[in-house]
């Protein structure tokens, strides 16, 4: 059932937004798929991200832009790789983008990005996977330098 907004409690009549971003390195294998967690809020508007387990779980129904954002280094710069990242809803792979990468020496990570626009459920625990097809280091966030986060926004209501 929904109820006008001026019946609800403030904590449902905030804006929908967070953003998260991981303040430690996370290791990774080559060919399995990983829960990638990011602990650290920068903000949480709706009081929705759980930090712990590094869940978004919507409070209301609506269309929501969901971003995951990694900087990955692997363990061997010269070998060819793929690395994936995906939105997983209710533990189900909803959502993926994946970049190839070609081994050419050069020391630097790479940004892979997720971004999609998703009609969700009040109560759906949204969160971020990653695979590649070698080992390597998921980096943690550095201001300016990487871009490992996790954010979400509620555009529409239903």
């Amino acid at each position: 059932m929904t109820y006008p907004d001026h019946l609800l409690p403030d904590v449902f009549r905030r804006p929908s937004a967070f953003r998260a971003v991981s303040l430690q390195d996370q290791e990774i294998e080559a060919d399995t798929a990983v829960k990638v967690f990011f602990n650290e809020e920068a903000f949480d508007l709706g009081l929705e991200y759980k930090r712990r387990n590094s869940l978004f779980v919507p409070r209301r129904d609506g269309v929501y832009l969901i971003q995951g954002t990694l900087s990955f280094e692997p363990d061997n710069f010269e070998e060819n790789y793929r690395t994936r990242v995906e939105v997983r809803v209710n533990g189900n792979p909803y959502e993926a983008a994946d970049n190839d990468f070609w081994g050419s020496g050069v020391e630097v990570e790479n940004v892979v990005q997720v971004s999609a626009i998703l009609q969700l459920e009040a109560g759906d625990e949204v969160e971020i996977y990653v695979e590649s097809s070698i080992p390597g280091t998921i980096a943690s966030y550095q201001p300016g330098s990487n871009t490992t986060s996790f954010s979400a926004a509620k555009l529409a209501e239903l």
